[in-house]
């Protein structure tokens, strides 16, 4: 193939919108031109270096292989194409040869005495029934002019190639023998797309072109051509009407627009009247082809290329027609008033082909000194539609917001500004959400999302997939999306939205998947006897408990044995993972446990467990003691197990389930039970094996009854007080108090406030310690009286306590307000006081935890006082 060729196809016929008629004035440029024909592309080598094939103009001999010398006489007049050979025409300036091969070998008897079949090879080239020259002058003719003209390109269009019936098995096969002289000299196909320059540089000493597109043999013989040499069969363009009016029809309705493919293209410029017909130079078929404005010309097939008639009005228009493409810069003028719309129902042929989806694109033409190429509409920045005409359908346009515009483009491969833009809205609804979206993998290495398709009018672009709200997010065009580089550990929303193809995006859905356990954790072996002999053990093997077990699917144990084998599956359940193995005592097994997906296949990382029946228990502790005990705790000690393998201590308190305590450690310290009697320690060694020794026992003793709180210290005010204690020792949980056989009440500090209180009355006060395990002390007791509180500061309270200090405030008494002259702040445990003028005071500095009582006081005209109101505090950090 030459290239990649892409049409869109219009609904209506392209020529009944051309404009044929601007052709019709018969105006042919003479050309002055010397040249030597054998060599017009070597003489031009330098102006058409820049030039790709595609936009070259070339000569061509129609039915090369059918001259007059050929045929021979009476044939001649109806099937002679060309005058002479093949040489001769490529002298003559033609550059490509129009060829119909036919296979005409046959089989004949030999002999008399001893007859014998003998193959004639034989390979015509024909027009119609007339055979002219074989495929051997050609492959002469060409090499001969090729190695005297190295720079001369020559094409060899194999338009037709007929197989013939009684040999046509293998005739391709004995064809491509005959090309193998031409080895050196053939371009492949690749250079398609290169300028004559290019081709030159990558490819020296080639300069054929052989287009033979047909069914090639297998094997490929080695001796034969490279197949990339083989290239595509030229495209044709030429009428069923072969007169000179349907010719003139044909050549400018294919200048206007000619056919969309890049690359060479053929116009059979040529007229059969009871025979091919020599064409005078200023002929309308000779004018049209090479108009000025409309000169779009690839490859040009003429009849008798060798008469001045035809060299004047072809071969030197095409080298004439080469140096302007060469020359020109001048781009087309702008396409101009360009529209895009939906086809109405009044649209010109809408009657009879009116598609409802059907878009319309219409302009108007651009002008070019030598002719528009053709036109492409881009929608965005892509071409959508390329095209000769200035009219154009495209059915069913995918619905894509876009802003279309047009250019065109010259046949030496200038393009035009582009046009106007018209913007074209088809789409303002966002797709649906992706339907049932689901795991395929939740991350055994990688999780994996699905869903379904979502749906949009336009169409759906793709879809966007985000982790964790992470952007930006990652896209993907199909309908599952794999997360790398994930953590099992972590917890993941895997969250997945469709997009248009307009931009437009659905709402966001997702899943969650919560942390997973990426490998079982801390085996541990335990032996029991089995009943039924004396030498059998069960080995139960237990893991730590799966965190977050909150699988979208089932989540099994899966065990191997010592070889890989797979040999079980266990369902977890909310138990922790565990498997139990049976032996005898010196027996070792290997086993592997990982967690398992069935479902999607997936697993964890395989652990490895060595079971050796080693039932042996260790040696006991010795001298286990209680080295000291509180209310709240009791710490033990104990001389270690002399057993080598030991892993643990187990100690349990009055029965209750053990706690391991590392084998590296002879001491520990216990949270002491809330039990007002003694009760039992037992302290055991737990080996590698999960084997235990002989338990160890001691008693913890029965606590005592706390002591009474201390030094109780009141202050209080007309209608609160606070009262405050210290305790002799720390066994004391908390405190009960009361007032006056009130309810008891239950307090964890040393100081209590109490309010709603009577003014000028008194209260006794009862506090007890308490201990964890509900025994009481004796009370303290404490007898206070309240303020009358008419006089005295009101509202005496901490505003703070904090950093070592305290701040106060205060109001005005109730009484006596007027003759009020100031306030006095004292503390009472140091006898310090202070005259102030204003409600509020701090104390720095104190000692934190020490109680003690502030009090302040009116101060009054006659150096009057009144009575204290105090507070008692407690400094704090």
């Amino acid at each position: 193939m030459f290239g990649v060729s892409y049409v869109l196809e219009p609904i209506m016929e392209s020529n009944q919108h051309l404009d044929v008629d601007i052709l019709n004035k018969p105006i042919l440029q003479p050309i002055d031109i010397k040249v030597n024909y054998s060599r017009w592309m070597t003489d031009m080598a330098a102006e058409l270096s820049h030039l790709s094939l595609d936009k070259l103009a070339l000569p061509c001999s129609h039915n090369a292989g059918s001259d007059v010398r050929a045929i021979g006489p009476i044939a001649d007049k109806w099937a002679a194409c060309q005058d002479g050979r093949f040489s001769q025409q490529l002298a003559a300036g033609s550059r490509v040869l129009d060829l119909r091969l036919i296979d005409k070998s046959y089989k004949k008897t030999v002999g008399n005495n001893f007859p014998a079949y003998v193959f004639k090879e034989v390979f015509k080239f024909h027009h119609g029934l007339a055979e002219g020259r074989d495929l051997k002058d050609l492959i002469d003719d060409v090499l001969g002019f090729t190695n005297a003209n190295p720079h001369e390109i020559v094409v060899l269009d194999f338009h037709s190639f007929d197989k013939g019936e009684r040999f046509a098995h293998d005739s391709i096969r004995r064809c491509l023998k005959y090309f193998t002289p031409l080895k050196s000299r053939l371009i492949p196909r690749r250079a398609w797309n290169m300028t004559l320059g290019e081709i030159s540089v990558n490819y020296p000493g080639a300069n054929v072109i052989l287009s033979f597109d047909y069914e090639l043999p297998l094997p490929w013989d080695e001796n034969w051509i490279d197949q990339e040499c083989l290239w595509g069969n030229i495209s044709h363009k030429w009428s069923k009407d072969m007169s000179e009016k349907g010719i003139e029809n044909l050549v400018a309705q294919t200048m206007v627009a000619p056919p969309l493919v890049f690359s060479f293209w053929s116009l059979s410029a040529c007229v059969y009247d009871n025979g091919p017909k020599h064409l005078r130079a200023d002929h309308p078929i000779r004018i049209k082809t090479f108009q000025t404005g409309y000169t779009n010309a690839s490859i040009v097939m003429a009849d008798f290329v060798e008469r001045k008639e035809t060299r004047s009005s072809v071969i030197d228009q095409c080298i004439a027609l080469n140096r302007k493409r060469a020359a020109d810069k001048i781009p087309p003028s702008v396409p101009g008033q360009f529209i895009v719309r939906q086809l109405r129902a009044s649209d010109e042929g809408a009657q009879e082909d009116y598609y409802q989806n059907t878009t319309l694109f219409n302009w108007s033409r651009s002008s070019d000194e030598l002719g528009v190429r053709y036109y492409q509409v881009f929608q965005d920045d892509d071409v959508i539609v390329t095209t000769g005409d200035i009219k154009h359908y495209v059915k069913d346009l995918p619905k894509k917001n876009a802003t279309f515009k047009v250019r065109s483009m010259d046949s030496a491969g200038n393009y035009s500004e582009f046009s106007n833009e018209v913007k074209l809205t088809q789409d303002t609804t966002p797709p649906t959400i992706p339907p049932n979206l689901r795991f395929d993998k939740v991350g055994y290495p990688d999780p994996v999302l699905q869903w379904d398709e979502a749906y949009d009018a336009a169409g759906i672009a793709g879809y966007e997939v985000r982790l964790n709200g992470s952007f930006p997010a990652w896209f993907t065009s199909g309908l599952s999306y794999r997360f790398s580089n994930t953590l099992p550990t972590q917890s993941l929303v895997l969250e997945v939205r469709s997009k248009d193809i307009n931009g437009f995006f659905s709402e966001w859905v997702g899943l969650t998947r919560k942390p997973l356990p990426r490998n079982l954790q801390n085996a541990k072996v335990h032996f029991i006897p089995e009943t039924y002999g004396t030498k059998t053990y069960k080995a139960i093997v237990v893991w730590d408990s799966i965190e977050n077990p909150e699988l979208p699917f089932d989540c099994y144990l899966k065990l191997k044995n010592a070889s890989g084998v797979s040999y079980g599956f266990r369902h977890l359940f909310d138990r922790p993972p565990s498997t139990y193995e049976y032996g005898n005592p010196g027996d070792v097994l290997t086993i592997a446990g990982a967690l398992s997906v069935p479902q999607t296949w997936e697993e964890s990382g395989s652990v490895t467990v060595i079971i050796d029946f080693d039932v042996t228990p260790p040696d006991p502790v010795r001298d286990f003691k209680i080295v000291s005990t509180s209310s709240i705790s009791t710490t033990i000690g104990w001389q270690k197990s002399i057993s080598a393998d030991v892993e643990n201590y187990a100690v349990s308190s009055n029965g209750e389930p053990p706690l391991l305590i590392p084998g590296t450690v002879d001491n520990h310290k216990l949270s002491r039970l809330a039990l007002a009697e003694a009760y039992p320690l037992e302290l055991w060694a737990i080996d590698k094996q999960g084997n235990s020794s002989l338990a160890e026992t001691v008693t913890v003793p029965a606590l005592e009854k706390p002591g009474a709180p201390v030094h109780a210290t009141v202050s209080s005010g007309p209608i609160s007080a606070q009262v405050s204690w210290l305790y002799p020792d720390n066994d004391a949980a908390g405190f009960i108090y009361y007032l006056e056989g009130q309810q008891e009440q239950f307090t964890s500090e040393r100081l209590v406030q109490l309010n709603g209180l009577s003014p000028n009355t008194s209260y006794t006060f009862n506090v007890l310690a308490v201990n964890y395990a509900d025994m009481r002390s004796d009370p303290e007791t404490i007898t206070f009286k309240t303020l009358s509180g008419l006089t005295i500061p009101s509202n005496f309270h901490v505003t703070s306590n904090k950093n070592k200090n305290v701040s106060f405030a205060w109001g005005p008494p109730r009484d006596g307000a007027d003759e009020l002259v100031g306030y006095r702040l004292k503390v009472f445990l140091t006898g310090v006081s202070i005259d102030l003028d204003q409600v509020s005071y701090t104390l720095n500095n104190l000692i934190v935890g020490l109680p003690m009582v502030v009090g302040v006081q009116c101060l009054f005209a006659g150096g009057e006082e009144s009575d204290w109101n105090s507070i008692t505090v407690i400094p704090k950090l």
